[in-house]
């Protein structure tokens, strides 16, 4: 699997943004979200460092918090 944590920070920055000017494409982009932060939380639980299972643990909030926009 490639990195995918630059790619998940630019979705959820240009996802912020949608968000500030209210876009109709911004649940979306909060779906796209939740589902790259549950995938790279996957991997990352497959590693025993710390600081993988604080990743995998930050980026299940982060696709939960975008769930709950999703149904806002």
């Amino acid at each position: 699997m490639r990195p995918a944590l630059p790619d998940i920070a630019d979705i959820a920055s240009l996802h912020a943004r949608f968000m500030a000017r209210d876009s109709n494409y911004s649940p979306q982009l909060a779906e796209a979200c939740a589902g790259a932060c549950e995938e790279c939380a996957e991997e990352c639980e497959r590693h025993d460092a710390d600081h993988c299972q604080v990743c995998a643990e930050v980026l299940r909030e982060c696709a939960e918090s975008c769930r709950n926009m999703m149904s806002a």
